[in-house]
């Protein structure tokens, strides 16, 4: 193992590429959207792929893998006296405990450190406040029914890592990205981001963590090393062991071994013996194998339990010698080989959307007389709503951006990294708009028929088929 790490980590030669192809070949059969793909051995990178239009420079939205971040914070908090497993967040909050008064819950002030980083709160529902209510989520959290005592049973809870989040501003009046870039970020030279919650300035912690596949590659070595990076403890070693070892048995809506192995601080354990994972949302993943020194990083858009499994049979299947072969070649990415040269005529047209659409067009047009080029404008009213310049068999950068809205509250921020294509096939044009920091997309079809269209939408996940939503005729 490499003992001086700077930027990228080193490459080196795939030790079993037959492996590394048979997972790759599983993963096509099996239609799983991949969007990256890093095999770390022996602290080096051993095959590393991106489906295009997505790109090893893109930050990817993390989900739930954010929380393992928060972890390494806490671990970090610990070494440097902030706090212990065992401070009350009665302690750390206790202006709004005499706010709130007799809101909180006798079992609320009994709630450690070491509960919220073990999903251990007592908690069995999540209480997210939404802007139209008259509590901010540290309130909302601390004012949330607590049927069981803190300690006991397993609940999955994304607001106990946001708590966590909201300690370490608390404690240090910085939010959670400003506090961890000196520690963590800017040693490992890792380009973060994280989306914070308008309403407390707090990072959303258990969520909204933006960073690339080769960050992901390092966090694995970090965690392997115990915390050390370039002879420089980052995170104590005795944390790193205590987090990613089984703190609690953990019972998962999924009800699959993937997620009933065992919980630590934030990490999940595995099937596998030994193994152990940070995870995410749609398929965003770190898995490691100490034993093996493996790291196996991914993002996505999957049926997660599916591709865990592949992971499992991969990290098998590097274990046994093979004879020396080619590695597998680059994946091809998302874009259709049936396109059809574009018709070359111009058009608008005025449409009624009877389904969802991100957006809320009442006019579209296109101009496809430049050959293998279409300008599609989409117009609210007079307003130029979105306008795309697609190009046939090519995924091009646009200016199109997607404004986070997930379910905790947060706007978030712009992702300006949107990538378009068009595709005209049998009388009907497709324009694909992938938010490339994100597994989102949208994707809209029309099919035109003399001075009518016919509007479907497909949208997010690849699972998700067109369905009709608008009508239009022809100005």
């Amino acid at each position: 193992m490499n003992s001086k790490l700077t930027g990228k980590l080193p490459r080196a030669k795939a030790e079993n590429a037959a492996a590394v192809a048979k997972f790759l070949a599983a993963i096509k059969t099996g239609r799983h959207e991949l969007h990256s793909f890093i095999l770390v051995q022996g602290g080096a990178v051993r095959y590393e792929a991106w489906w295009a239009p997505y790109a090893p420079e893109l930050r990817h939205k993390l989900y739930s893998l954010s929380k393992s971040f928060v972890s390494l914070a806490v671990g970090i908090a610990i070494d440097e006296g902030l706090l212990s497993l065992d401070t009350l967040i009665a302690d750390i909050f206790a202006a709004e405990l005499a706010k709130l008064g007799g809101a909180v819950p006798e079992r609320a002030k009994r709630m450690t450190v070491r509960h919220l980083l073990t999903m251990t709160t007592g908690q069995t529902a999540e209480n997210w406040q939404t802007a139209d209510k008259p509590l901010n989520n540290i309130e909302g959290f601390l004012t949330a029914d607590i049927p069981n005592e803190p300690g006991g049973t397993f609940f999955y809870n994304t607001l106990a890592t946001y708590m966590l989040s909201a300690a370490i501003t608390r404690l240090t009046g910085l939010t959670l990205e400003r506090w961890l870039a000196p520690r963590l970020f800017e040693p490992m030279e890792l380009d973060a981001y994280w989306e914070d919650d308008p309403r407390t300035g707090v990072s959303l912690g258990g969520v909204g963590l933006n960073l690339t596949t080769e960050a992901l590659a390092k966090l694995g070595e970090l965690l392997l090393r115990r915390g050390e990076w370039n002879g420089k403890s980052l995170v104590p070693g005795w944390y790193i062991d205590e987090a990613t070892s089984k703190r609690v048995d953990s019972v998962h809506v999924e009800h699959a071994a993937e997620w009933e192995s065992g919980y630590g601080y934030q990490f999940w354990r595995c099937p596998p013996e030994g193994v152990f994972r940070a995870d995410g949302a749609f398929g965003q993943f770190v898995v490691v194998e100490p034993g093996t020194e493996t790291v196996v990083a991914i993002t996505g858009n999957v049926d997660m339990g599916g591709v865990m499994r592949l992971i499992w049979r991969l990290l098998e299947d590097l274990k046994t010698p093979c004879a020396d072969a080619a590695p597998p070649p680059a994946p091809r990415g998302y874009l259709t080989t049936e396109t059809e040269a574009y018709p070359g005529f111009r058009a608008e047209y005025d449409v009624t959307l009877t389904g969802f659409s991100r957006y809320g067009f009442t006019r579209v047009s296109f101009d496809f007389s430049v050959p293998g080029e279409c300008l599609f404008i989409a117009y609210d009213g007079a307003r130029a709503e979105l306008s795309l310049l697609l190009r046939q068999g090519e995924w091009t950068r646009t200016a199109a951006a997607y404004i986070s809205d997930h379910m905790f509250g947060a706007t978030g921020g712009s992702f300006g990294r949107a990538y378009v294509c068009g595709e005209w096939r049998g009388g009907g044009f497709t324009v694909k708009l992938w938010f490339c920091e994100t597994p989102s997309r949208d994707e809209w079809r029309f099919d035109f028929s003399g001075d009518a269209v016919e509007i479907s939408y497909s949208g997010f996940t690849p699972e998700t088929r067109f369905a009709p939503c608008g009508a239009g005729r022809r100005r």
